[in-house]
């Protein structure tokens, strides 16, 4: 099996570079790919990381795959057009990771990544639950396709700070968005794989989308209310920052903000 591993930043700090690193050191293995996925603005040219490491797109990426993007910028919304450009580029590899800046895993990530290498689910992500867990997350609304969209009952959400995603399952999301469906990637991935018979797994938490012996064991916290800004009981959440990394062995931490 063939993976790309591929970490999404656009400043780097020390705890960045150090992330990023351990990533390299996790994944290093002739079959697969490790990168830095840089979002040059502006004049912020990275040093840090050495070229061939790295991916560079800028906001051109917005216009230039010729996806209908939700809005003018890349974040909110927008920020798997990055993977998207990437794996159009390199379609051989069986797996795509995506990993944010400020993820964090308590433990070594060979363990992590290493845990799932014999699933064939399409797409892995944590937080994955249906519109009746949580019908007033605020992006429900932004999948669309010619103003029409899904109906409520196969409409799914996922939290993407992390996820995997098969080439089959990037082709499938690539010809969606030619075609002209939009949307906040954390509707639009899910609902549209599970509309068409993708399987989805959850990297731990509760709820259907969790394997046996995968209920909280990546991470855990507070599952239907997700969307809630003042989430505390997860490790794994959209806020509040967590000012350091946890100290909870092999676990996924964010936003880690150090």
């Amino acid at each position: 099996m063939k993976q790309a591993f591929l970490f999404l930043s656009c400043q780097l700090s020390n705890s960045v570079i150090s992330t990023f690193n351990e990533i390299v050191t996790a994944t290093n293995s002739e079959k697969n790919i490790t990168r830095l996925l840089y979002h040059q603005k502006g004049a912020n040219y990275q040093k840090e990381i050495s070229d061939k490491n790295v991916f560079y797109f800028s906001d051109e990426i917005l216009i230039g795959l010729e996806y209908k993007p939700l809005g003018e910028k890349l974040i909110p919304g927008n920020n798997h057009f990055p993977l998207l450009k990437f794996y159009k580029e390199h379609p051989h590899y069986d797996y795509y990771w995506c990993i944010e800046d400020d993820v964090r895993y308590t433990g070594n990530w060979a363990h992590f990544f290493n845990h799932f290498e014999n699933s064939d689910k399409s797409f892995i992500s944590s937080h994955i639950q249906r519109y009746a867990d949580d019908p007033q997350w605020p992006w429900w609304g932004t999948l669309a396709y010619n103003d029409q969209t899904l109906k409520s009952e196969y409409l799914v959400r996922s939290f993407n700070p992390i996820y995997r995603i098969s080439k089959e399952a990037l082709s499938f999301i690539d010809q969606e968005l030619l075609d002209g469906w939009q949307g906040h990637h954390e509707v639009l991935f899910p609902s549209l794989l599970s509309a068409a018979g993708f399987d989805l797994m959850d990297f731990g938490g509760r709820g259907e989308f969790v394997s046996q012996g995968n209920e909280n064991k990546f991470y855990f916290g507070n599952y239907t209310q997700n969307s809630e800004i003042a989430n505390i009981e997860s490790t794994f959440r959209w806020r509040p920052i967590h000012q350091k990394i946890g100290e909870i062995p092999n676990m996924l931490y964010h936003p880690v903000k150090e």
